[in-house]
């Protein structure tokens, strides 16, 4: 394609958390209940590959309704294995939506028990289990508690399955030097215990991927075959499902090397496999591989169909696998000189990526609601033996860090769209407070102001609707492109519409028409002068401000001054006049005040548990890097 939009995003990452499997059971258990403890023994020996999935999942039913029935009894060992025996189960089984809320359970009770071998164990499968339903900041986060929790117990292996976890989630957000990072981390951890085969397979294939999607296409087959040189334990099915994972990339990255021959004979090996696991992820994996190599034999007939009918069999059932096999068929009917059958089904692919993030976001934000709701029922009970007077100043309050709490995980996901552009994630922070000072130097009521902050950091969560090849695209957007990217307002005021915030009318209307022009030649409804709404007005200065000062892929930091002066140029046609004198007047007052105009707009961010996570990693892997270049000196 001329415009270069039907190469899209061929290449979703799709990491190996095989980490999933870690339910390393203590010698001696903690408890009397004798129902518990033979649900592990039924659930274990289903587990096995030689007796099927299908048996783990009836087993899986009856153990999470007797663990439902326990909730609220006090903690127990037994309770929180059989949690991540359950999540296990449902991993395996293709349903991992419906293993969000055990992994989230297991750690709340691991937590409770306060054995950090367990919370440990728990926080890995919960971040594998968020990085694979979508919620990478969550996942990032997890896995950070657990790499502290690590580090406290000195387990190489408990690190390695962490940090390899972490570099998944980076991959899934199209960060892949520093996914990267994270699995040599991991791999060097694994050097310090013998116990590593499955989890460096899964590691190995990570890095296949990661190198995939870099287009380094020697470095990804050299992962692949140190992954496949591994000893393999048959008897594991977490073992079996990394492997097939590095076999799915090894296929890709020889047929990207035209080396049809080994593409073919790595199929037949997957196949072995998958028929040995009976897990449903492997046996898919199998057959998007030999389609995509029938297609790569000039076999179009056969591979096309192939795809085709995988396709039409997950598209009710699994919508993670409908978008990976759109991307195969995108890039396969390109490579076959297919132009129309690839736009048709990039268009649906584009579709079926809005519609995926959209619903991971909120399934996420409604499971995060639901914890806030017992939270903030507990904090309302206790208002009520406050005084009159002091339970109504209290009852403020309560309602301010309610609406905080409610925004948190919408927050998370709208820094992780932009952490392309932004590496810090402040962005985002810093527009909502400065949008809310803005607001209050107009005049705006207190608690409209107080909105504002929270509303303007999510102004731009509807990028996570926008494919990849766009977001990721290094240099200037084409025409096509642009459109595709205008459609970021629509798709993020859906979202916040959808997500019932309290009190948060204005999030939505912010996202919708923040890119909207005074002078009428903005996007999406073309609206022209207080026919956008007041919020979003206010938000647009606080938005080009912010871009304007700081570095971006495709621009340099202007000074303040310079930025000042290019608003000043632009009241009228696209900021509100009115608004532009205020505005210049208040960044003059912060200056003056606060100095360091980013430490001060920036203050919230760093109070955020997914930017804290971020900064964590990162200085667990400079000491590493340090570390390194000590022992090199020595």
């Amino acid at each position: 394609m001329k415009d270069g939009t039907a190469h899209a995003e061929v290449r979703r990452p799709q990491p190996s958390v095989a980490t999933i499997a870690l339910v390393e059971r203590p010698k001696a258990l903690d408890t009397s209940e004798v129902v518990l403890r033979d649900l592990i023994s039924e659930l274990e020996a289903a587990l096995i590959p030689t007796n099927g999935l299908l048996s783990s999942l009836s087993v899986t039913e009856r153990g999470w309704d007797a663990v439902r029935k326990l909730r609220g009894s006090p903690p127990d060992a037994d309770r929180v294995d059989l949690l991540c025996l359950i999540v296990k189960s449902l991993y395996f089984g293709a349903q991992t939506q419906r293993a969000l809320a055990p992994a989230v359970l297991a750690v709340e009770e691991a937590r409770k028990l306060g054995d950090p071998n367990r919370l440990r164990r728990a926080l890995t499968q919960l971040s594998a289990i968020y990085c694979e339903t979508g919620n990478q900041p969550a996942a990032i986060e997890a896995a950070a508690e657990g790499l502290k929790l690590g580090r406290s117990i000195d387990e190489p292996l408990a690190r390695a399955k962490l940090l390899n976890n972490i570099g998944g989630a980076l991959l899934y957000s199209g960060q892949y030097e520093d996914a990267i990072d994270c699995f040599e981390a991991a791999l060097e951890n694994l050097e310090r215990t013998p116990a590593n085969a499955t989890t460096r397979i899964a590691t190995l294939a990570n890095i296949a991927l990661a190198c995939l999607n870099l287009d380094d296409l020697r470095a990804g087959l050299r992962a692949a075959r140190r992954a496949v040189e591994e000893p393999l334990d048959l008897s594991d099915i977490s073992a079996i499902a990394a492997r097939c994972d590095v076999e799915s990339h090894y296929v890709r990255l020889l047929l990207e090397a035209s080396n049809n021959e080994k593409a073919r004979e790595r199929c037949k090996i997957m196949r072995e496999l998958a028929a040995r696991a009976g897990s449903v992820r492997d046996i898919f994996a199998v057959e998007l591989a030999e389609g995509l190599t029938e297609v790569h034999d000039n076999k179009h007939d056969i591979g096309f169909s192939r795809l085709r009918r995988l396709l039409e069999s997950t598209r009710k059932s699994d919508p993670i696998a409908v978008e990976t096999i759109l991307r195969v068929l995108v890039s396969a009917h390109e490579g076959a000189g297919q132009i129309d059958e690839a736009l048709m089904h990039l268009k649906e692919l584009m579709e079926v990526v809005r519609t995926q993030r959209e619903q991971s976001a909120l399934l996420h934000h409604r499971h995060h609601m639901e914890r806030v709701e017992r939270d903030h029922s507990d904090e309302v009970s206790q208002e009520r033996m406050l005084e009159r007077k002091e339970k109504l100043l209290a009852g403020q309050l309560a309602s301010r860090r309610y609406r905080e709490l409610s925004t948190e995980s919408l927050e998370r996901l709208a820094v992780t769209a932009e952490l392309r552009d932004d590496s810090t994630g402040e962005h985002s922070y810093r527009v909502g407070l400065l949008a809310s000072l803005l607001a209050r130097d107009l005049g705006c009521e207190e608690e409209f102001s107080f909105n504002m902050d929270l509303a303007g950091r999510l102004h731009d969560i509807g990028k996570i609707g926008i494919p990849d090849h766009i977001l990721l695209k290094p240099g200037r957007l084409n025409d096509v492109e642009f459109n595709m990217m205008k459609t970021h307002a629509t798709v993020g005021a859906e979202l916040l519409a959808r997500s019932n915030l309290p009190q948060m009318q204005i999030a939505e209307e912010i996202a919708r028409y923040h890119h909207e022009r005074w002078d009428g030649k903005g996007y999406p409804a073309g609206l022209a002068g207080e026919a956008i709404p007041r919020a979003a007005r206010i938000t647009a200065l606080a938005d080009v401000f912010d871009a304007l000062t700081h570095v971006r892929p495709y621009k340099h930091a202007w000074p303040v001054v310079e930025s000042l002066e290019e608003i000043k140029r632009l009241a009228g046609a696209h900021f509100d006049p009115n608004m532009v004198p205020v505005f210049l007047a208040l960044v003059h007052r912060l200056q003056r005040e606060h100095g360091d105009l980013d430490g001060f707009l920036g203050q919230a961010a760093r109070k955020s548990g997914f930017i804290q996570a971020r900064k964590s990693i990162a200085a667990t892997l400079r000491r590493r890097d340090d570390e390194r270049s000590l022992d090199a000196r020595r």
